[in-house]
């Protein structure tokens, strides 16, 4: 089954996008942005006591009005370039892995696009291979680390989807599906720490 199909089955089970609209509310104490915040908690889901203290540490605050398009292209460029391919390492399928790491950043819809149809295009990575008859997933859907990954591509650099987490989602299965762990979580509290920058820049 092509990771397109998934994509879509996923998709339209869980896509539910924020109405777009001019400003970043500020929606916690914290003046957190919204797609961090979305992404720190799916992050947090799956991490360890310890793990989730090592998030907890990293200083979101004062990121509420940086620019969704920023962030949101960052973090579908993270997953692209730096997650899938320690999941496709997992999966002994180096030469997957360095088609991915060789991408070209992503920096704009375009580009986006241009990532997602390698993604979309790779052979089926999951924890357990697709059904004849359904999609078969795990909890939340949290163990097919390319369909992820070909959502957060797909909302990249599009404020409609300022509140989703898939992002963190990718990561989520990236583990589940032999991701190195600690390479894993290393790569997602940098991603945070990233984005939070980038935000507090953008203003």
């Amino acid at each position: 089954m092509r990771i397109r199909t998934l994509a879509l089955a996923v998709w339209a089970a869980t896509t539910s996008p924020a109405p777009e609209c001019a400003a970043q509310a500020c929606r916690s104490a914290r003046q957190e942005h919204r797609t961090i915040a979305a992404i720190r908690g799916a992050l947090a889901s799956w991490l360890t006591a310890p793990e989730r203290a090592r998030l907890a540490a990293v200083d979101t605050a004062s990121t509420c009005r940086g620019s969704t398009r920023a962030i949101t292209l960052l973090a579908a460029d993270r997953v692209a370039r730096v997650l899938l391919p320690l999941a496709l390492d997992g999966a002994h399928r180096g030469d997957d892995a360095a088609r991915l790491r060789a991408l070209p950043p992503v920096t704009d819809r375009a580009s986006a696009r241009r990532a997602n149809a390698v993604v979309v295009a790779l052979p089926y990575l999951g924890v357990e291979a697709p059904s004849t008859t359904a999609v078969r997933t795990g909890p939340l859907g949290c163990d097919l680390p390319l369909v992820w990954a070909s959502i957060a591509l797909q909302q990249a650099g599009d404020a409609r989807f300022a509140d989703r987490a898939d992002v963190g989602m990718a990561f989520c299965a990236a583990a589940r599906v032999g991701g190195e762990r600690a390479a894993v979580v290393e790569a997602a509290i940098t991603l945070v720490r990233d984005l939070a920058d980038v935000a507090r820049a953008a203003v």
